[in-house]
């Protein structure tokens, strides 16, 4: 992984200003990505994500490619407000069965 690097963290993620918890919430994702997929979220949409999730492991369960997209969305608003309701979420469908 080395030099992985999520290009812009989002809308919100650039030089300058306006990053809050749901840049974090947006990296977090990104990397929940990397983990799953073994490759880096460039150029994928929030909408695609789920999909990329069923191809590389269909045992996967929807739910989880749905938290990751939430996590990723472009606008800030659309993510999680904080980290622990990211964390909160991921985990809940990660162990869905």
């Amino acid at each position: 992984m080395d030099g992985f690097r999520v290009a812009g963290a989002g809308a919100d993620g650039g030089a300058g200003g306006g990053a809050d918890e749901r840049t974090d919430v947006y990296r977090l994702g990104a990397i929940a990505y990397f983990i799953v997929t073994g490759e880096a979220p460039v150029n994928v949409s929030p909408g695609e994500i789920h999909r990329t999730f069923r191809r590389t492991d269909p045992t996967l369960p929807r739910a989880l490619g749905e938290v990751v997209s939430t996590a990723m969305a472009d606008d800030p608003a659309d993510r999680y407000e904080s980290i622990v309701k990211f964390d909160d979420m991921l985990r809940w469908a990660a162990f869905r069965a």
